[in-house]
């Protein structure tokens, strides 16, 4: 059925399309929480393995060289001792000949040995020594390689432990970094879980108010300077009828819930430490609180001095164990700082969009109109960020950067203040595809057709409907 509209454009009822359905919602993701959790098991146990094929290599190079110069150390201080022990005896023997009475005989030999014992020279029976390099021994310089802490106290003497050495923590440095990560990523959702759980439970009553100031900051963001979108004046309507007050800036359902904070990850790497501390204490008896929380300090940071070092090698599956953890924690705060910087990215990206918006609205309130720079543009969102998002934004790589730059400068050349809409395309016809090209025309609803089933109007020109389907975009999508 052929009708005019209100406007003078002629419509065909017969080609409007009924509204479509609303789409079913996306399948529930899968949960592929057990499967992170074997892969972390599995990760574990080659390393497992891997430290030990380095603490029988290790142990077969390096104890044999060693044992054998310490039996060499051993027959030399043996040799020394019983040179010593018969020179003691010949000098006795002089004294004992001699017109000296027996205190004076007792002060002499007391006078020589404190002077033998101050320069060095008395000799105890020597002890026969064990390497250190058994297979705890290789373990524990193995950990110290891959994890790049490198104590000092175990350091291989030959030419081919050291090349086994370098090609040992070749390989073994990637595998370590790759198993910290992925713990970290596995710390990181649980802790992320544990978060969402404790704010919805416990601050659930100051949730709505949080929603509201992260809101007005967003709004601040988006503006790129001090100004807020709510206390713009203008009396344009954009977006069906909307003023820029009603702008759709909400945050996204994952910005509603607080993100893990940075300070949570760090107190929970001091608090590993606190409990590291304490349990290797268990075994390093001469060791105080302080020692072995400085220990552990220096080696979650990789620093390694060297100064305070184990005892007991025999112990180092433990050690290794607290030292891998308390790494991952490490990497829980560098995927921490990753997902900040990823939110930053993102809300930066929303802020230079409303810039835009705004600058199609009210050009004299943009900043983007003010600081057509980009990189003065940049600058100027990044010190409307909060002060902790500034520090990350420091630590955003430059592709990131380069990008934000780039979406600034291409979203301040574009020029586009007026409807995309063809101003002779009537409301109603955009709907079927049917054009009105005379807007003046007010003749009667009357219209016919041919027998090949062309359609005129009734000014005798023929209806022809446009082959593709025509969209409207604003510029506010």
């Amino acid at each position: 059925m052929i009708k005019k509209s209100l406007s003078g454009g002629i419509f065909d009822t017969r080609l409007q399309t009924k509204p479509q359905e609303a789409a079913p919602p996306p399948p529930p993701p899968e949960k592929t929480g057990g499967r992170t959790i074997w892969r972390n098991i599995i990760w574990q146990l080659i390393l497992f393995v891997y430290s030990g094929i380095g603490g029988v290599a290790f142990s077969a190079i390096e104890g044999e060289h060693d044992e054998a110069v310490l039996l060499n150390k051993y027959h030399d201080e043996v040799k020394r001792f019983e040179a010593r022990k018969i020179y003691q005896i010949d000098f006795h023997s002089t004294l004992e000949d001699g017109n000296l009475d027996d205190f004076r005989t007792k002060l002499i030999r007391n006078a020589i040995a404190n002077y033998e014992k101050q320069i060095g020279v008395f000799i105890k029976e020597p002890v026969r020594e064990h390497t250190h390099w058994d297979i705890w021994g290789g373990v524990y310089y193995s950990a110290s390689l891959y994890t790049t802490i490198g104590y000092g106290n175990f350091h291989p003497e030959t030419n081919a432990g050291r090349i086994v050495s370098m090609v040992y923590a070749f390989c073994g440095i990637p595998l370590v970094f790759t198993i910290m990560f992925e713990w970290g990523f596995l710390y990181f959702s649980w802790l992320e879980m544990f978060w969402k759980w404790f704010n919805q439970k416990v601050f659930k009553s100051s949730q709505e108010a949080l929603i509201r100031r992260r809101l007005e900051q967003e709004r601040t963001r988006r503006a790129g300077c001090q100004m807020s979108l709510r206390t713009t004046s203008t009396p344009k309507f954009i977006e069906s009828g909307k003023r820029i007050a009603q702008l759709e800036i909400e945050l996204s359902e994952a910005e509603k819930q607080r993100t893990v904070p940075l300070k949570v990850a760090l107190v929970f790497f001091f608090t590993w430490i606190l409990i590291s501390a304490a349990v290797v204490r268990l075994w390093e008896t001469n060791w105080s609180y302080f020692t072995a929380y400085y220990y552990f300090f220096t080696s979650l940071t990789t620093i390694g001095l060297g100064d305070v070092v184990t005892e007991y090698p025999q112990y180092v599956i433990f050690n290794m164990i607290l030292t891998m953890i308390g790494l991952s924690v490490v990497g829980l705060c560098l995927a921490i700082v990753q997902s900040k910087i990823r939110l930053i990215f993102d809300r930066m990206s929303r802020s230079i969009d409303s810039q835009y918006r705004i600058r199609q609205i009210d050009p004299d309130v943009a900043t983007m109109t003010i600081i057509p720079n980009e990189k003065e543009g940049i600058k100027r969102c990044r010190i409307s960020q909060p002060l902790q998002d500034r520090l990350i934004f420091i630590a955003m790589d430059e592709h990131k950067k380069a990008l934000l730059e780039e979406r600034w400068k291409q979203k301040s050349s574009l020029i586009n203040k007026v409807t995309q809409t063809w101003p002779k395309i009537a409301d109603k016809c955009i709907q079927t595809g049917q054009r009105d090209y005379d807007d003046d025309d007010d003749s009667d609803d009357e219209s016919y057709s041919d027998e090949s089933g062309a359609e005129y109007d009734d000014c005798g020109r023929r209806i022809v409907p446009p082959s593709n389907l025509r969209y409207i975009y604003t510029v506010f999508d």
